[in-house]
């Protein structure tokens, strides 16, 4: 039987011992069981890649002993089994796919991401939110805390993105560490310190990001 036509023959489902499996070995028709097939895989091959090929081609297969890598080439089809949900081949072979693998990495177009929290139901989950704490009085040579509390109906904070000073003496005042307090609400705290020569009366501007409560 012609390589190509192999793809026509119904698709075993398992492999039996006393299967029988035609081959050729040294221009001489010979046959191997299932249970020699299983065995040599089990002690030689330590991956499968397969290649696809125009159609028409003979079924191909190589195995790199160094590796323990099998090749195989398989011609591909322009008939009904080359379609997925529907979908057939164009005249390449390939399926124009439109959807969005979830279990491996992929670089997705705008759309593509879009669409992929379309069907997740995770359209809007993050934005980026202002928060502004009240003044603070710093006087020269201490620190200070100005805190702020991060509500917003139906959003919990992930993180902060970035903090700004605002007021007289902000200038001379160094942010020392900032961060989210294990409180309810959310209530985010920035440290200062005067380092100037007068006292200072500040207030900090913190950007947030915020994730809908219902997706953590």
């Amino acid at each position: 039987m012609p390589d190509s036509a192999i793809g026509e023959l119904p698709l075993a489902e398992y492999i039996d011992d006393n299967d029988k499996i035609p081959m050729e070995q040294g221009g001489v028709a010979m046959h191997i069981t299932g249970e020699q097939l299983k065995a040599f895989i089990d002690r030689n091959i330590l991956g499968v890649r397969a290649l696809t090929l125009p159609e028409g081609s003979d079924v191909t297969g190589s195995y790199n002993a160094e590796t323990g890598i099998l090749t195989l080439g398989i011609p591909r089809s322009l008939g009904a089994a080359n379609s997925v949900d529907g979908v057939f081949a164009g005249t390449s072979g390939d399926v124009p796919l439109c959807a969005v693998s979830y279990d491996r990495g992929q670089n997705l177009t705008d759309a593509q991401k879009a669409r992929a929290r379309a069907n997740l139901g995770l359209t809007s989950i993050v934005k980026v939110s202002t928060f502004i704490s009240d003044t603070v009085e710093i006087p020269v040579g201490t620190r200070n805390v100005a805190r702020i509390t991060c509500n917003e109906n139906g959003y919990i904070p992930l993180g902060i993105l970035g903090v700004e000073k605002r007021g007289t003496g902000a200038a001379q005042c160094l942010i020392l560490e900032y961060f989210f307090a294990d409180t309810t609400p959310p209530n985010a705290r920035v440290y200062l310190r005067n380092d100037g020569g007068a006292d200072a009366l500040v207030s900090v501007e913190i950007w947030v990001l915020m994730a809908k409560e219902e997706i953590l």
